[in-house]
């Protein structure tokens, strides 16, 4: 990993390091930048990064044992994020009304359905 606050004078940069870093908010932003200016494979290609869900924020031994409840352990555990619920809804509405992609209401029921997921 690049450390991003070598770049930060330097808004645009800043935030692709961060989008390239895994950062959900940033490839959100980046994906909402290339579809205002109608980039829309760019876009795509940000907002479907930015709804993956991320786990790799869970330490190590979170897979292997669950900590005891009330250690400093069980309390660093990060919940999985789930993804970018603006970024999936602006895919739903993508491939809904075939902006810079066919018309796939299946694609755009998936990502809808993605948003109501816990």
């Amino acid at each position: 990993h690049a450390d991003c606050s070598s770049v930060r004078g330097d808004d645009a940069a800043y935030r692709e390091c961060m989008a390239n870093q895994g950062s959900q908010d940033f490839q959100y932003q980046l994906g909402l930048e290339a579809y205002e200016n109608e980039d829309y494979d760019t876009a795509i290609k940000w907002f479907k990064r930015a709804t993956v869900v991320r786990v790799d924020n869970l330490p190590y031994y979170a897979e292997r044992e669950r900590p005891r409840r009330g250690t400093v352990a069980a309390m660093n555990v990060r919940k999985p994020n789930p993804g970018h619920r603006g970024a999936m809804r602006m895919l739903a509405n993508m491939y809904e009304q075939g902006i810079g992609v066919d018309v796939d209401l299946k694609q755009a029921q998936r990502y809808r359905e993605m948003i109501n997921r816990p």
